[in-house]
């Protein structure tokens, strides 16, 4: 036997893919972890108990980080994935990935000879399970509570069911074909289009091996030509576990030790494995990379030797034996074994016996083989466990090195009768020449055995396949005739340019030239299948012409540029790895420049270009309306904010243009954004609008997907965006169009007038992409090949549109492909449509001896912006099945009501004018009420007839920055020491209410002779940071008659009221306020007191007069700064929620109702009264009415004014108006800081974070990620309070918390900065919600923390030495062990090396009470809640 494994993929612990899994093999990496709840419930482990339903063990490995698939891209409904098998779906991916892997992911091969066998065990999955307790369990639970409550009624018990079936998921028959186990195979064979016998095998642990014995008889048959095998599991249900427990073979102590003394039971895992297989003579006369090559497989059962369960020595090694006589092989020429390897006493005692049987023990001075367990990292992956060892097994032969195996410290004395040895590091895989061989075992429960034999290819020297580089053979035929084309082939005669008849082949062997001839005779066009290019008349030379098609923003972006880049000593442009929408533009554009320069640069070149959404960006490019000077800041103007509209969301749907419409009727804030082709568009809208429409087409079978980005492109939704881009246009250079450029608006050329560019630019931005009609239209005015000039969708497009009518469209870069192999395609393509590619063609290669294309350099941001592959959509896959447990609490019937009495109904109502008016003042309160009603209608009546103005828009692009507005440095959030020189430490903000002033001003601008008399509806939505210079677009959107609603950016929107003059002030607000008193402090002391934090130009309260239970009455002075005017009428509001509460006193304002004015804005120096009344207040928000005026009249009233209340408990809200003289860590007796972190919410962390660090440690911050973000920054203030705490005692001081600089030496040290001399020191630890820290001058230090929790004895005997356990025998176990290794980890951390993996490194000789002598320094400890802190002292022994 001879079979090539030609291809290979997998999905294990730790290892997402076959790269990764190498690279942990290398490396020795333990992928072993706790078992998640989402997988099984915590409640099932328990290890003092041996129930069936209680576990011992909760260790594995898990591949739950990897568990998501691309439904869509394998053209697997949601629904149907979602209620499916996860292991069917993702072995149909590796089974893919495998296909691609040996590259066969689209290369032509015989499909209707291509066998998938997988082995699978029987095991209940994810699915069935949740299926099982939909059908099963709900019936359960109604008749157990029939039973128990037989007074419950129907109703109630079916509401129940109902609950629990929901909370299982929906039982779909869609879904159900996706539970049937052989699917496994079935549906890779389905969705990967293969022909050949497709089922799966179940021959428990050994499956895997058994399915690939079962692929090469296939082979071997001649029944198949080619096999995708391997093994698979993924079911971690409880009955599984429990049958392992029940027979006790997982691990107690949690650790898989094959062939080790200790060994104690197996760590159950999962994964799947597939290879590719193919006979040796069909992979070498193919070029298929080999990476081993099998040469025997033997099986066997164990009879009635042993029990079912127990392993025979007898059975094994006939399988082995058989497997080796098939090979014909010596068995003392293996180099090495990989071996069952479980970690279970008898399976390995039994395994080793095997070896030492077959393959002898090894002679004196004779250097032994090697015998392996993967298990041992990833642990049993029972079907798929055979396949594990296999790929294991074929990278070791492939690259010559033998992997370790993890844990097997003390070996079994059983080895030295073998001629093996375990290895704990990888090591060169050393022979003398021959070729490297080893073999495989897997063992199944019930007595089946499986064994294979791999050797290394060496008897030719391996070829690249035809897809590998760009440099193979390429045969180009042309003649003027059909028939001289045939005979030019029968002779073997090359020709580039004698006329239409044309043919291109890869890698021209006479039998190839053959086939194509084969192919060439019937006449017809050929367009690539099995590297053959073919058209007796082209298309370009029957007289049509090329456009270039550029793409835009698609579901994913994953280019194949860098060998191009390389090949034509190009620059990479950036972000071709995005992780935003922003960086997707910039990336799309510089992809698309780079291949539009490249195809030009060989003498292809469009007579027409065209692009899809922004793709017309890179056709203004590529056509010179954007001049090659223009092009860095035009790529630089798109910025990460200007592509993004907040709530709006793009969905494609698999349908034509009316039939989405028909889905959009009725709905508000949606529209059709692109009609790609007949079958598919894109909405936009709305996420409530876009879910309905798609609910509407899904009803229909319309298949229907969310895209990954957000943006209002291409609707009405982005007018209001429209701002900076209109800007940028207005100021771009723009050049008439070299070639034509066709608009997806229009469906027709570009115009030439750069005024009419500019403005059909900014249409394009907010009308819909027309992509259908565009191509009939360039279709109709002759071109006949369209390129698509990046990667994307495009190809697709035109196919549907254009389908039975002649054209070609072909992609210039595809995912799939080496840029150069696909660029050879699109070249080949064109060669035979009739384009002359003699730039091209070199001595019968792609460009060997060709000049570097020169391009301009990237975009600012540089080649070397690189950013990880953005992820395509994928689904995740629940692999477990969570106990349901969120059911509504049973209620009891009520008791029977007791009647009430039915009300008399009342006389009915007289006519208002006939009823007597009382003398209340209530009655007068509600008359005048009636009056002003009245009054209001009157003047709504006047309004309508007056003439309207013509309704407008004005954008105007404005800076803020402290350069243009100085006086917003006294609006600064964080008070830091004086002249400190950063100023993003201090954090000046636009104030809300300048923002206010600034809507006022350019409304009025807006419509000239009118004034401003409201503003209503004011939101705020972010600070409006100007440390930095932002520009900032200010819309105003004119209704034509009496309002402007203006957006300034994405920070403040409101709608501004306008008339021809101001309505009469009504009376100042002087009514009494609830239980007033004089407040206790004065406007002086409102300041210095940093009640405020505002500086002097914004400090205009002179007097804080009454403090009422319902509000405030103050005097405030107009100020010289735009907008502190009402700004300190805020003040005076902020300071009643300060006085009146001790929690959460911080607030600021997030929006206003309405602000009626009645006249122009105070001088400077006047003097207002303010009243504010407090209307409602709760631990979130506060909102209060806010009365200014003066002389009896009010000037402004402002209504529904909302604060946002911040979390502050006392100790924080000193922390923020005194932090140089405040800490929020609290000092120890024992001399270290303790900070217990109560503060969760989003804007109290933004505070602390830039309360207490500095500008380069935010950066610092930042980089740590959300999930570590808090921990770290805890951290950071307990050792920037240790640091301010001892500088205090050393007389420096009082010290803002910035002064204190904290970084960290590569090796994790943290390092302290301050401006003064002393060399202070300092270590941090935290866990949880709880962060220590520890301050020395002129000492190193260590501090640890540690949470109270049960360790395993693994973990005791890797950490502690027996004599140290002794030292803590009087305390709990938990307690007394958590206490020994924060010590360790202190006095680690104080040698500065951390315990570098080898706690044993750091001995523990001594106790005294909670100190402890550790590697010679005493380390203190105590308990702290559930916690042990440990700290050194330095007092060395």
């Amino acid at each position: 036997m001879s079979v090539a494994i030609v291809g290979m993929a997998c999905l294990f612990p730790g290892a997402p893919d076959l790269d990764t899994y190498f690279r942990n093999l290398s490396d020795g990496k333990d992928a072993i972890t706790t078992v998640s709840p989402a997988r099984l419930d915590p409640v099932f482990f328990d290890k003092g108990q041996r129930a069936p339903d209680r576990f011992y063990c909760q260790r594995g490995g898990f591949i739950d980080d990897f568990a998501d698939f691309d439904a869509t891209g394998f053209g697997v409904m949601p629904i149907a994935a979602k209620g499916g098998e996860p292991d069917q779906l993702l072995a149909l991916e590796v089974a893919s990935r495998a296909l691609a892997d040996a590259g066969y992911h689209d290369r032509p091969f015989a499909r209707d000879r291509a066998a998938v066998i997988v082995g699978r065990g029987g095991y209940a999955g994810s699915g069935r399970t949740r299926l099982e307790q939909h059908v099963r369990a709900a019936e359960q639970i109604v008749a157990t509570l029939r039973a128990l409550l037989p007074d419950l009624d129907e109703a109630t018990l079916g509401r129940i069911k109902s609950e629990f079936q929901a909370q299982t998921g929906a039982a779909r028959a869609d879904a159900a074909i996706g539970l049937v186990p052989n699917l496994a195979a079935s549906r890779i064979a389905h969705r990967l289009d293969l022909h050949g016998p497709a089922f799966t095998v179940d021959a428990a642990c050994a499956s895997a091996l058994v399915a690939v014995d079962q692929g090469c008889s296939e082979l071997a048959s001649g029944r198949c030509d080619l096999v995708v095998t391997g093994g698979v599991h993924l079911c971690q249900d409880e009955a599984f576990w429990s049958v392992f427990c029940q027979l006790g073979a997982l691990s107690p102590s949690e650790t898989i030790r094959p062939f080790d003394r200790r060994a104690d039971g197996l760590l159950i895992g999962e994964g799947i494995g597939m290879v590719v297989l193919k006979r040796l003579a069909d992979a070498e006369r193919d070029g298929d990379r080999i990476y081993a090559v099998v040469r025997g497989c033997g099986s066997s059962s164990d009879g009635r030797a042993t029990s079912l369960m127990s392993p025979s020595l007898e059975g094994q090694v006939l399988a082995l034996e058989r497997a080796w006589k098939q090979a014909g092989l010596d068995p003392k020429s293996v180099g090495l074994v990989e071996a069952h390897g479980t970690g279970t006493p008898t399976g390995d005692q039994t395994e080793l016996t095997t070896l030492a049987r077959v393959f002898g023990q090894a002679s004196p001075g004779e250097r032994r083989a090697v015998v392996g367990s993967v298990k041992s990292m990833i642990g049993h992956a029972m079907p798929a466990a055979g396949a594990a060892g296999l790929i294991k097994a074929a990278l070791a032969v492939y690259h010559g090195v033998l992997f370790p195996t993890l844990h097997c410290d003390d070996p079994s004395p059983l080895l030295e009768a073998t001629r093996f040895r375990v290895i704990g590091r990888s090591e060169p895989w050393e022979t003398s020449g021959e070729a490297r061989r080893a073999g495989i075992n897997a063992f199944g429960f019930g007595g089946i055995n499986a064994h294979v034999v791999l050797e290394q290819r060496v008897l030719h020297r391996e070829k690249s396949a035809p897809a590998a580089t760009g440099g193979d053979r390429i045969a180009l035929f042309s003649a003027p005739t059909h028939d001289e084309l045939l005979a030019d082939l029968a002779n073997g005669r090359e020709r580039m340019d004698a006329g239409p008849a044309r043919l291109a082949l890869f890698d021209p062997t006479p039998e190839r030239i053959e086939r194509a001839r084969t192919i060439a005779q019937r006449g017809k066009s050929w367009r690539g299948r099995e590297g053959i290019f073919f058209a007796p008349q082209g298309l370009l030379a029957s007289g049509g012409s090329i456009a270039f098609l550029f793409p835009g923003v698609d579901a994913s972006f994953e280019p194949r540029i860098d060998d191009l880049a390389a090949y034509f000593h190009l620059p990479l442009p950036a972000c071709t790895r995005p992780q935003n929408l922003y960086e997707t533009g910039v990336g799309i554009i510089g992809v698309n420049r780079l291949l539009d320069g490249v195809l030009r640069r060989l003498g292809i070149v469009p007579k027409d270009v065209a692009g899809h959404s922004i793709g017309e960006w890179s056709g203004m490019i590529a056509t010179g309306i954007t001049p090659e000077g223009a092009v860095d800041d035009f790529v630089a103007n798109l910025g990460p904010d200007k592509l993004k509209v907040p709530g709006v969301v793009f969905a494609a749907a698999g349908c034509s243009m009316e039939r989405a419409e028909q889905a959009m009727t009725g709905l508000d804030e949606i529209a059709l954004s692109h009609d790609n082709c007949p079958h598919q568009v894109i909405f936009c809208g709305r996420e409530e609008s876009v879910d309905i429409a798609l609910a509407r087409l899904k009803i229909d079978g319309v298949l229907c997907q969310k895209l990954p980005f957000q943006s209002g492109f291409h609707s009405p939704l982005f007018a209001d965006f429209l701002g900076p881009h209109r800007e940028h246009l207005e100021h771009l250079a723009v050049g008439s169009p070299k070639a034509p450029l066709w608009s997806a608006t229009t469906c027709a050329p570009y115009p030439s007038s750069p005024v009419a560019i500019r403005a059909l630019a900014l249409e394009h931005l907010v009308e819909p992409v027309r992509f259908r009609q565009l191509i009939l239209a360039l279709h109709a005015q002759g071109t006949r090949v369209f390129v698509q000039v990046g990667t994307g969708s495009l190809v697709g497009f035109v196919e549907d549109t254009l389908r039975g009518q002649p054209h070609l469209a072909i992609a210039s870069n595809v995912k799939d492909r080496t840029g150069l192999e696909q660029l050879r395609r699109v070249l080949a393509s064109l060669f035979v449509e009739g384009a002359d590619v003699s730039a091209a063609y070199r001595g019968r290669a792609l460009l060997p001896e060709d000049p570097p294309l020169t391009l301009p350099p990237p975009s600012k941001e540089g080649a070397s912006v690189r950013p990880p592959p953005a992820p395509r959509p994928r689904m995740p896959l629940a692999l477990g099945v969570p106990l349901i447990r969120n059911i509504a609490p049973l209620r009891r019937p009520p008791p029977v009501p007791v009647p009430v009495p039915v009300p008399v109904p009342a006389p009915a109502a007289r006519p208002l004018a006939d009823l007597p008016i009382p003398d209340s003042p209530f009655a007068a309160e509600f008359l005048e009420s009636l009056d002003a009603i009245a009054q209001a209608q009157r003047e709504v009546l006047t309004l309508l007839a007056k003439p309207r103005l013509s309704p407008r828009e004005v954008t105007t692009l404005r800076t803020f920055s402290i350069e243009t507005m100085p006086t917003l440095v006294d609006h600064s959030f964080y008070r830091q020491p004086p002249r400190w020189p950063v100023l993003s430490d201090r954090y000046p903000v636009v104030p809300m209410t300048t923002l206010i002033d600034l809507m006022i001003e350019h409304a009025e601008d807006t419509v000239p002779g009118r004034v401003a008399v409201a503003v209503e509806d004011i939101r705020a939505y972010r600070w409006f940071a100007v440390h930095k210079p932002v520009e900032l677009p200010i819309t105003c959107r004119f209704d034509g008659r009496d309002r402007v609603h203006v957006r300034l950016g994405d920070y403040s929107e409101a709608t501004v009221v306008v008339a021809e003059d101001y309505e009469p002030a009504p009376p100042d607000d002087t009514g009494p306020l609830d239980d007033a008193a004089p407040a206790p402090i004065d406007a002086r002391t409102l300041y210095e007191d940093r009640w405020m934090f505002h500086g002097p130009e914004f400090q205009g309260v002179v007097d804080v007069g009454m403090l009422a239970a319902d509000g405030i009455r103050g005097e405030l002075e107009v100020g010289r700064a735009r907008g502190a005017f009402l700004d300190n009428a805020g003040q005076l509001y902020g300071y009643w929620v300060m006085a009146r509460h001790e929690t959460n006193r911080l607030a600021m304002p997030v929006r206003i109702g309405r602000v009626r004015l009645f006249g122009r804005h105070p001088l400077p120096g006047e003097r207002y009264n303010c009243t504010v009344r407090i209307r409602r207040i709760d631990d979130k928000s506060v909102v209060a009415d806010l009365t200014l005026g003066q002389n009896g009249r009010a000037w402004a009233v402002l209504e529904s004014w909302e604060d946002r209340r911040f979390d502050s408990d006392p100790r924080f809200w000193n922390m923020l108006i005194w932090p140089e003289k405040s800490a929020l860590a609290e000092p120890q007796p024992e001399g270290f800081m303790l900070f217990e972190d109560p503060y969760r919410a989003a804007p109290t962390r933004d505070q602390m974070h830039r309360r207490f660090l500095g500008e380069a440690e935010r950066a610092d911050y930042e980089r740590q990620g959300p999930r570590k973000q808090r921990a770290w920054l805890s951290g950071r203030v307990a050792a920037k309070d240790a640091v301010r705490h001892l500088l205090g005692q050393l007389g420096h001081g009082p010290l803002f918390p910035v002064e204190v600089t904290i970084t960290n030496e590569p090796s994790g040290r943290p390092v302290v900065t301050t401006r003064f001399a002393e060399d202070i020191r300092v270590s941090i630890a935290h866990k949880d919600d709880t962060a220590v820290a520890i301050a020395r001058e002129g000492q190193d230090v260590g501090i640890d923390i540690e949470r109270i929790e049960a360790r395993t004895d693994a973990f005791a005997e890797l950490s502690f030495l027996p004599e140290e356990l002794r030292l803590v025998a009087d305390e709990p176990r938990d307690a007394g062990w958590t206490r020994l290794w924060a010590a360790k980890e202190a006095a680690a951390k104080a040698r500065g090396t951390g315990l570098e993996g080898a706690p044993r490194k750091f001995p523990i000789r001594d106790r005294v009470g909670g100190r402890l002598l550790v590697d010679g320094v005493w380390v203190d400890t105590k308990r702290h809640g559930n916690y042990i802190i440990a700290w050194t002292v330095h007092e060395r022994k």
